[in-house]
C-alpha cells in the first residue's frame, strides 16, 4: 500500500464491519461508557440474531409467533437504542428484558419439566445481574437481585 491511500482503505472489512454494527456514537465521550457501550450492543446484536435461530430449532417459534416476533422487535430496539446517545438507558432496559426472561418462558409454557423451570429461573436472573452490574449501582443492583429472587 502506498501513503497516499487514506486511512479508511487501510482498515480490514472486519474492523469497517465493527464500526458499522458495534461502535458507539460519537456522542458518547467516556472511555469506560463506551467500552460498556460497545458490549451491550454486541450483546444485543447476538440477541437478534441468535433468539429467532433459537426458537426456530427448538420448534416453538410457530406457536408462539407474536410473542416472539415481539420479544425481537423489543430487543432490535433496544439494540438500535444503545447506538446513539442514549446507551446508559438502553443498558438499564436491556437488564430488565433479561430478568423478564424467566416470566416470558413461563408465558409460554416453555417449561415442559421442573428441570428446564429450574434453570430458567436460576440461569437467566444470574444472567441480568451480571448484565446489570455494567449499568447499576451495587445498591440498585443488590436491589434488584432480591427482587428477581422473591
Amino acid at each position: 500500500m502506498s501513503d497516499a491511500e487514506s486511512p479508511e482503505s487501510k482498515t480490514s472489512a472486519l474492523d469497517r464491519i465493527r464500526l458499522i454494527l458495534i461502535e458507539p456514537s460519537n456522542e458518547i465521550e467516556s472511555d469506560i461508557v463506551r467500552m460498556k457501550t460497545r458490549l451491550l450492543s454486541f450483546a444485543l446484536l447476538l440477541i437478534v440474531i441468535v433468539l429467532p435461530i433459537i426458537q426456530i430449532s427448538l420448534g416453538i417459534l410457530f406457536s408462539n409467533l407474536a410473542l416472539f416476533t415481539y420479544a425481537t422487535a423489543v430487543f432490535f430496539g433496544i439494540y438500535i437504542l444503545s447506538r446513539t446517545r442514549f446507551a446508559v438507558p438502553a443498558g438499564v432496559v436491556m437488564t430488565l428484558s433479561l430478568a423478564a426472561m424467566p416470566y416470558l418462558f413461563l408465558l409460554v409454557e416453555f417449561n415442559r419439566s421442573p428441570m428446564r423451570l429450574a434453570l430458567n429461573l436460576i440461569i437467566w436472573p444470574v444472567i441480568a445481574a451480571l448484565f446489570g452490574s455494567q449499568w447499576l449501582s451495587a445498591r440498585f443492583e443488590a436491589f434488584f437481585i432480591i427482587q428477581i429472587v422473591i
